[in-house]
């Protein structure tokens, strides 16, 4: 039977195969061992059983047999592309000398490197909560939560300037397969979202507020909601209330929202309805004290 399905692969497991058979009955199976090997060299024939009517053969693979590990390196480098590793050895410095190193259009302070291997990512707090409502989380809970939200899961903290600059070697760390490294370009803008004239992109200023960059986009439309306008880092994803002291960073967003619509019909209604219980305890409190 071997050889009619034109023989073992290269990394066919030749100690142990099985072979599963069904008993007399038709409904229980019994699995007898044969050794692989042996039976192609005619060395043990006892294990060469005479097939039967449904059997089933299981040659299994040999573990971790040329197992290809590789990394990905995607954006701004030299020579992006897949590279192969030795799991757990070959070094970040390494691969990105591989690959060339940065490009001059390289934002090399916001590159990261991801592991996307997922025994090493899982955050058993974070999984539990997001089976949970927002209303059964305690606040810090739900800081927590929100916070995760935003991170990229697997990043790591690395300083590739230094890095590449042979300052710090700490951040050299040891790659595994599946690890993802991105170098993006160099952004020059400020992105304007929400309720202003001409919302888009703004020519990035160093050291401007929100309200430069609001100005810039044709300043407020007509229904605003000041209060609620947040800075959205570029850099971690966190969202702030802005002062006027609060410079913003290239990359980040301003977003703008819009005043919820008043009903003033159902305002007008719930107060007469609230005047006239205000009014109905008065009458009641009037009559019991001129009797």
């Amino acid at each position: 039977m071997i050889q009619m399905a034109f023989g073992l692969k290269i990394d066919a497991f030749l100690e142990k195969g099985e072979l599963v058979r069904f008993k007399e009955d038709g409904k229980d199976t019994q699995i007898l061992f044969f050794n692989v090997e042996k039976i192609l060299d005619n060395y043990d024939i006892s294990e060469n059983y005479i097939l039967q009517s449904d059997d089933r053969i299981y040659i299994r693979t040999i573990p971790e047999f040329h197992e290809q590990n590789s990394v990905t390196v995607f954006g701004e480098v030299k020579f992006p592309g897949d590279y192969s590793i030795e799991d757990s050895k070959t070094t970040l410095l390494e691969i990105l000398q591989k690959c060339g190193g940065p490009t001059a259009r390289a934002d090399i302070e916001n590159a990261f490197i991801q592991r996307r291997s997922k025994e090493d990512v899982v955050d058993t707090e974070f999984e539990r909560l997001k089976k949970m409502s927002i209303q059964d989380m305690t606040p810090l809970e739900y800081e927590y939560f929100k916070t995760k939200s935003r991170e990229l899961i697997g990043k790591f903290s690395i300083d590739f300037n230094k890095l590449w600059n042979g300052e710090d070697s700490s951040y050299d760390v040891a790659l595994k397969d599946a690890d993802y490294i991105y170098f993006p370009s160099k952004i020059s803008t400020v992105s304007v979202s929400g309720q202003v004239k001409n919302p888009g992109l703004i020519t990035y200023v160093p050291n401007k507020n929100y309200l430069y960059y609001i100005e810039q986009a044709g300043g407020f439309s007509w229904n605003p909601r000041k209060s609620k306008i947040r800075i959205i880092r570029a850099s971690t994803g966190e969202w702030l209330k802005p002062t006027k002291k609060t410079v913003i960073e290239v990359g980040d967003m301003i977003f703008i929202p819009e005043k919820p619509e008043f009903d003033y019909w159902e305002f007008a209604k719930d107060f007469m309805g609230i005047a006239a219980q205000v009014a109905t305890v008065f009458i009641v409190i009037k009559n019991a004290v001129s009797q």
